[in-house]
């Protein structure tokens, strides 16, 4: 792929300049005539503004049908705000907030907790494995960011007193169980690796990458 990056602090992109991307000075910059956006940031606000910021993506030209990957972790209903926002742009949203620790970010052995439509994540799969190692499928768009969040919160054994908290707790106990029972079912899918994008722009805070001529 042709890769073009922006970060915030821009010598954080320096390695990958090095390696051949072109650093771009906006979002908007590194997204115009892209065929795939992966952004990764701190939080819902730092997503927001490289989405929809005076120079973010969306204020740009990405590819028609351009693929719109976001892999921060970020709350539920700013993922479905933002999700909205991509498609009236034409873009194919995946949300895909990523587990794993710094090294297996720099080695492209993440797991990516994906919601999404199966063949917008099958046509974008070659992509992603770039930077993954293995990509579970949840459901429609919001799903992975739903178990992303539930993952990450302790929740008591069963039958075990939480008080006043108990039925917010029940609820995540629920869902975890539901989504985690979706994802064993559809983990297997797969179709044969066809549609790889040509141009990945990327808006990113920290970047993961593997070695090779092929860095997400």
């Amino acid at each position: 792929h042709t890769v073009t990056v922006y970060n915030r602090t821009p010598t954080k992109a320096d390695p990958l300049v090095r390696g051949g991307a072109h650093l771009a000075r906006t979002p908007r910059e590194a997204c115009d005539g892209a065929d795939a956006v992966v952004s990764m940031t701190a939080d819902d606000n730092a997503s927001r503004a490289v989405w929809l910021g005076d120079q973010g993506i969306l204020s740009g030209n990405p590819a028609p049908g351009a693929f719109a990957v976001e892999c921060s972790t970020l709350s539920h209903d700013w993922v479905l705000e933002l999700s909205s926002a991509a498609s009236k742009q034409g873009l194919r949203y995946l949300d895909a907030p990523v587990t794993g620790l710094p090294d297996s970010a720099a080695a492209g052995d993440l797991t990516l907790l994906v919601g999404g439509a199966v063949d917008d994540l099958q046509a974008c799969r070659p992509l992603l494995a770039a930077f993954s190692q293995r990509i579970i499928h949840f459901g429609p768009v919001g799903t992975g960011t739903a178990y992303n969040a539930v993952s990450g919160v302790a929740l008591p054994p069963p039958g075990e007193p939480v008080g006043a908290a108990s039925d917010e707790v029940e609820e995540q106990r629920e869902l975890a169980a539901a989504v985690g029972a979706h994802a064993a079912a559809v983990d297997g899918e797969r179709t044969p690796e066809q549609g790889v994008p040509a141009l990945a722009a990327v808006g990113h805070d920290e970047l993961p990458r593997r070695g090779g001529s092929e860095r997400v």
